[in-house]
């Protein structure tokens, strides 16, 4: 299915790209006598007016063949007027752009329509309030809407994320709505620097909210608390508080404190230690057990020994980083490089800020703080199999707290959304696209990170498999990658064209027949190289997989 996947996003690609030199053509009259998808021989097509419309053999690549494109071919005057090498520079520069143009505009489209199709956003309401952020020290607190920053309406919870984010360090009125009643808050974002795997640094504001809540899945830290002497154990999930059923952490919470202390019946259901790994699926059984919590008093507060499972680890792969520096399951975060570490997401950023550095990790081990300076998470390693929505890297270790995100909401402002997420999202992709590009020739990326076609249908398949959405986004991705790669100014590929182009317009004269064929040399050799040291990754890869094929059909 991973090869079907991979002939209909190349082929939609090419034919975008391709597309885009025949329109550009067609406009300035230059006669196209061929238009393919693929190369090789012909397997099928028709004629159509003066140009034959052809499917080919090979899927991976295709061109328009336009009259006169070899500069020394022998045409008729006439015909000359109509050969693409018969039109001014600026013309022929034109319908070479056009190819890459069309794979840089064909991802917006895409975009739009994914955005515009799915409507479905989250709202703005906490979910949670992370402790000692600024969201927390201006009295916002889990429940709560955020109707409005600095007076404009907040719709959806991206909406507060894109007031945020540029507003670190200057203060945001935020209009709070709570049991009815709608007051403002002030709210001065602090600072987070993250840096992104190509290392790129960013500055953004962060105020500490979530917008999901915890199901009520436990950690229990000591065993001599109130809830490891009732018997509860982290990761176990309680259904029911006194009777009263609980859908979340903080609802659970909520029922328990309503005691003042005295004995609280708790129904939780245990999961099977064998189903505490990735992908977490059926780790509950359906028998229910009991337990009588007593939860004790401390300055007013009740004191349960119960927290969210978030930081407690549920799996930890025996040949992972985690294994290696001695952590075990059950174990708890505590710190990364120094930093306090809340929730398993905060772990993540860390990560993929530095994934390839060593970094200090804190953990608890049956009441006992440990620390390993040497942690390092894994590199992804594609022949094991590509999922998208997990990390570039592999921490070797998961927890298990489930997160219930509220009800989704329709954006008011559908096709505004839609077109700016377009627009974002493609030059997201860009210019990482051109970062990784820089990195690479910096010596600061590795040259195995460049991918083949045994790549991109291994993406194609795995982004197949979870659905439209993610399909689109994959070939999205791959035309701006092929949009972006054509650009380069190199013999044979677009931009070499256009530069030539460029070349002969300054000059005000053609390139001569023996440079021409230099350079178209030069270009060739650079463009296999490129190929051949994609091919030998992808082979370095996949081998084992493509190993294990063979000895399935040979063996």
């Amino acid at each position: 299915m991973a090869l079907v996947y991979f002939i209909i996003l190349i082929g939609i690609v090419v034919f975008v790209h391709e597309l885009g030199h025949f329109l550009c053509a067609k406009a300035f009259d230059v006669k196209v006598l061929k238009f393919s998808l693929g190369f090789g021989p012909r397997l099928f097509g028709f004629q159509k007016g003066e140009t034959e419309y052809l499917i080919s053999a090979l899927p991976f690549g295709g061109y328009v063949k336009m009259l006169g494109d070899d500069p020394n071919a022998v045409l008729e005057p006439e015909e000359r007027r109509r050969s693409f090498y018969g039109q001014e520079p600026y013309r022929r520069f034109c319908i070479t752009l056009a190819g890459p143009l069309m794979n840089l505009v064909f991802p917006m489209l895409l975009f739009f329509g994914v955005h515009a199709a799915d409507n479905r956003v989250l709202p703005a309401v906490v979910g949670m309030v992370l402790e000692g952020d600024p969201a927390d020290r201006a009295g916002i607190r889990d429940g709560d809407r955020i109707a409005a920053v600095n007076g404009e309406p907040i719709a959806a919870f991206e909406d507060l994320q894109r007031k945020v984010e540029p507003s670190a360090g200057r203060p945001l009125r935020i209009t709070v709505e709570r049991e009815g009643k709608r007051f403002d808050v002030t709210v001065t974002p602090k600072e987070e620097v993250t840096r992104d795997p190509l290392d790129t640094e960013s500055r953004v504001g962060r105020i500490g909210v979530i917008t999901g809540q915890f199901e009520p899945i436990i950690g229990v830290r000591r065993m001599d608390s109130p809830a490891g002497l009732a018997g509860l154990r982290s990761f176990d999930k309680v259904v029911s508080v006194n009777g009263v059923q609980v859908a979340t952490f903080q609802a659970m919470m909520r029922e328990i404190a309503r005691s003042n202390a005295q004995p609280v019946r708790i129904a939780y259901l245990r999961p099977a230690a064998s189903k505490l790994a990735p992908p977490f699926e059926n780790v509950y059984g359906k028998t229910t057990s009991e337990a009588a919590l007593t939860p004790s008093m401390d300055n007013g507060n009740v004191v349960t020994g119960i927290e969210p499972s978030s930081l407690y680890m549920a799996f930890v792969d025996p040949k992972g980083p985690a294994a290696g520096i001695g952590l075990v399951p059950g174990d708890r975060l505590v710190s990364i490089d120094g930093v306090p570490v809340r929730v398993w997401s905060e772990l993540l950023v860390k990560l993929q800020s530095n994934p390839t550095k060593p970094h200090t990790l804190a953990w608890e081990h049956e009441g006992q703080q440990r620390e390993s300076r040497s942690y390092q998470p894994a590199g992804l390693d594609p022949s094991q199999g590509i999922s998208f929505g997990s990390e570039l890297y592999e921490p070797g270790m998961r927890p298990y707290a489930s997160m219930k995100p509220p009800s989704p909401v329709a954006h008011p402002d559908r096709f505004s959304r839609a077109f700016r997420l377009s627009i974002e999202e493609t030059w997201d992709i860009a210019r990482l696209t051109v970062l990784g590009i820089v990195r690479l020739a910096q010596g600061r990326i590795s040259l195995k990170t460049i991918g083949g076609p045994i790549l991109i249908g291994d993406l194609a398949g795995a982004a197949g498999s979870q659905g439209v959405g993610t399909f689109l986004w994959v070939m999205a991705l791959i035309s701006i990658n092929i949009g972006l790669i054509n650009l380069f100014p190199i013999p044979v590929l677009d931009g070499g064209h256009m530069l030539l182009s460029l070349i002969e317009s300054a000059r005000k004269k053609p390139m001569s027949t023996r440079t021409r064929e230099v350079l178209q040399t030069v270009g060739l050799v650079l463009l296999l190289s490129l190929m051949a040291l994609a091919m030998k990754n992808d082979l370095e890869r996949y081998w084992p997989r493509i190993a294990a094929w063979f000895m399935g059909v040979f063996g």
